[in-house]
């Protein structure tokens, strides 16, 4: 299989405006490549600290405690007590995040490309690398934390990662079912009954029932990018990825699993699990889907800029709404 040159998570879809943008971005530069318990530390080029952090391209936000944090270009991290105020925190990369995952209120992770990973043991204050890789080709897409100690992570190329000891090392996870075709994982969540549920490239999905340390591979539902997944009832998950397509099943072992239709045909790059049971999509053109807890698609509508351009990679409630994160930067949606 023919490598890729990869710029950042949303340029898998060629005309997305987030991987137009992406294309420009520089990443860090290193000496060496180097993995936490290595014999010489990593060097890469820490972030800039920049006026208005929260207009720059974000990839990922999520609620941690009662605070918020958000990862992106060039090695970004934000920080927010109310989802609209925003700080920019020290950040030891200036290469692309993609994705932050909390374990709690303090302990997290950051991932993104050179193969980084940031660790924080107080609710993203602050952050230490634990893993730089420049050389290795593969972004790290999507990481789950799921508790102070153990986390996963997904990547290019068929990246999977995990740690049992707070990253102090981050080893390989043996799971031939799903990275002997090197196909890309693009993202990774914990269901909740405790599976784990990997989804990627080609329809690719896997889960994981021993904390990600085996994996087993289920049919694929369709061959198209799944692009990311969220748990759905006791047992399920909702799939989403390329043009708008969208999988839900009430059990990810046992299936079945039904396409949702009728909502608009835009790329879904994130989402969030609502306090009702429903599920709250985001992508492209502005996109925002909201499904209702009983499966039935309640609005398909397109909304962010003003000319339906903007393109949002996740999104966090907050006590007034939304704030979504995407190419236009960290905007607070009001309800």
């Amino acid at each position: 299989m023919k490598r890729r040159h990869l710029r950042l998570k949303a340029g898998f879809v060629a005309c997305a405006a987030v991987a137009a943008m992406a294309c420009a971005l520089p990443t860090a530069g290193a000496e060496e490549s180097v993995s936490a318990g290595s014999a010489q530390p990593a060097k890469p080029i820490p972030a800039l600290l920049v006026a208005h952090p929260e207009r720059s391209v974000m990839f990922d936000v999520k609620r941690t405690g009662s605070h918020f944090v958000a990862v992106g270009a060039h090695g970004v991290i934000l920080r927010s007590a109310d989802g609209e105020r925003w700080q920019q925190i020290a950040s030891p990369v200036d290469t692309a995040l993609t994705w932050v995952s909390f374990a709690g209120g303090s302990d997290g992770w950051a991932v993104g490309h050179d193969a980084v990973i940031l660790h924080t043991a107080d609710g993203g204050d602050s952050w230490s690398l634990q893993n730089f890789q420049p050389s290795l080709d593969s972004p790290i897409f999507s990481v789950v934390a799921l508790d102070a100690k153990t986390a996963i992570a997904v990547g290019a190329f068929g990246l999977l990662k995990r740690t049992a000891d707070g990253g102090e090392h981050w080893s390989d996870v043996e799971a031939p079912e799903l990275t002997t075709g090197k196909y890309h994982l693009f993202a990774v969540t914990r269901l909740r009954d405790g599976k784990l549920f990997a989804v990627g490239e080609a329809g690719l999905m896997g889960v994981s029932d021993d904390t990600g340390q085996s994996w087993k591979k289920l049919d694929a539902i369709y061959d198209g990018p799944l692009f990311g997944v969220l748990p759905w009832r006791e047992h399920g998950a909702v799939a989403y990825g390329l043009l708008g397509n969208i999988y839900m099943t009430d059990d990810v072992v046992s299936g079945p699993w039904k396409k949702l239709d009728g909502g608009p045909e835009s790329s879904i790059f994130g989402g969030m699990t609502l306090d009702d049971g429903g599920v709250l999509l985001v992508g492209a053109n502005g996109t925002e889907i909201h499904i209702a807890a009983d499966g039935h698609l309640l609005d398909g509508t397109a909304h962010g800029q003003s000319d339906g351009s903007g393109t949002w990679t996740s999104v966090a409630a907050t006590p007034s709404g939304l704030v979504l994160a995407g190419e236009p930067g960290l905007v607070d949606q009001k309800e």
